[in-house]
């Protein structure tokens, strides 16, 4: 089975933490991403403080919510570049199927980039070790996945055109 087929978007995790081990190797995994040029435009945030990640949720109206995920990704990219949103989002790709390598679980939570970039809380990226210069594209929930996801059937199979 292809790693594809078994990366699914788990929205409810256990609580055990996610290890050191696991956390340097989604880092390998983000830093080996693709970028135009190699200009590696990302910076990352990432919280394991549950009382963080709760804070941040409380920030959005309504409420967001990262599901009780252990570790919460957050993807910055540079303001000036080649294309730095599309290579930070490649890059959380990427980190999306190592948690699947490694046997742990990620959602994307849209909510987090919207709170990030919100002028009222322009001093949180700052807070949270950003450089200068950067903004947020998105954000990954992980942790270790509470149930097994099946391969789904319903996927749409009408969206090529291939032209040879």
């Amino acid at each position: 089975m292809m790693l594809a087929e078994k990366r699914r978007s788990i929205r409810s995790f256990t609580a055990e933490p996610v290890s050191h081990e696991d956390i340097s190797a989604l880092m390998k995994a983000a830093v080996l991403s693709p970028s135009a040029m190699n200009e590696q435009p990302w910076f990352f945030v990432l919280i394991t403080r549950s009382d963080i990640i709760h804070q941040i949720e409380a920030l959005h109206e309504p409420a967001g919510n990262c599901h009780d995920a252990p570790l919460l990704w957050i993807g910055f990219a540079e303001n000036e570049g080649i294309a730095p949103d599309t290579d930070t989002v490649l890059a959380l790709s990427s980190v999306m199927y190592a948690c699947t390598e490694r046997g742990l679980g990620s959602c994307w939570i849209a909510f987090v980039q919207e709170v990030m970039n919100c002028p009222a809380y322009c001093k949180l990226s700052t807070a949270l070790g950003v450089p200068e210069g950067f903004h947020c594209v998105g954000a990954l929930a992980i942790g270790h996945p509470s149930q097994e996801k099946e391969v789904p059937e319903d996927r749409r199979r009408d969206v090529f055109s291939i032209i040879s």
